[in-house]
């Protein structure tokens, strides 16, 4: 769509409409059929253009159930989610209770949140002792807007 030479054959075009010579209706038809022809042909992306789109390379493979509507939880880029369109459930990869922490949130992490409720996790930063620890990472959804998450210090994994 970006083409000098397809600009360039429709300036042409639209010269020979305003001289009379081609109609426009004819002109538009073209046009129309040019982007039939272009949504036919790309229905799916290429291979060679996914790494431009990462959200186009979403895992679909679910991860988990959701815990409010029992739907599957599938990755994204940015975000754990439901694959329900109705359902808001949302674990985000920048979470603020994780980056607090110091701790990447992985998939590794989801994945035992949704199953089990909780994973215990090691290196956990903390801002006010200056040093790291372990704990479990309670998943405490409360249904609201955001996933909620707790520090459960118990010593059973």
């Amino acid at each position: 769509m970006k083409s000098p030479f397809l600009t360039a054959e429709w300036e042409d075009k639209l010269a020979k409409i305003e001289q009379g010579n081609l109609s426009a209706d004819s002109f538009m038809a073209d046009i129309e059929t040019m982007i039939e022809q272009l949504v036919k042909e790309n229905q799916s992306p290429k291979d060679d253009y996914l790494s431009l789109f990462p959200s186009i390379k979403e895992t679909k493979e679910p991860i988990g159930k959701c815990p409010r509507c029992k739907k599957n939880v599938i990755e994204s880029h940015k975000a754990f989610y439901c694959e329900s369109n109705t359902c808001t459930f949302t674990m985000w990869k920048n979470s603020t209770f994780f980056e607090k922490k110091k701790k990447k949130f992985t998939r590794t992490i989801a994945k035992k949140l949704l199953a089990d409720g909780k994973v215990y996790v090691k290196g956990l930063y903390s801002d006010n002792k200056d040093k790291k620890y372990e704990a479990f990472i309670v998943l405490a959804d409360t249904g609201g807007k955001f996933v909620n998450y707790q520090l459960d210090f118990s010593k059973q994994k």
